[in-house]
């Protein structure tokens, strides 16, 4: 979806009581339309697999063909370049403004 290079390392992927929360980068697996298997599966980023999994399938393929969405994916990329550990930073990112 993004393009970046994920993280698989599984303690990235396990929260802790009171820690940082799961990467935004770690790999998760997401249904192709939310909650239906007839579309298939695919590997996406956890924070955009939990943005996606808010939207019906039909609104989030629309919308991925929006200027709003690829300048969002634009700044994803770069911030995973620049320093993919900086989890506030991808945080940041999806609740700009």
């Amino acid at each position: 979806m993004s393009g970046v290079k994920m993280i698989f390392d599984a303690e990235s992927g396990n929260p802790q009581r009171g820690g940082p929360g799961v990467h935004p980068l770690y790999a998760s697996i997401d249904h192709i339309a939310p909650k239906n298997t007839a579309r298939g599966h695919q590997i996406v980023c956890y924070a955009l697999n939990d943005l996606k999994g808010h939207l019906p399938y039909n609104c989030f393929q629309a919308l991925k063909k929006t200027t709003e969405w690829q300048s969002l994916m634009k700044k994803w990329k770069a911030q995973a370049k620049k320093n993919p550990d900086d989890r506030e930073a991808f945080k940041q990112i999806l609740h700009e403004d």
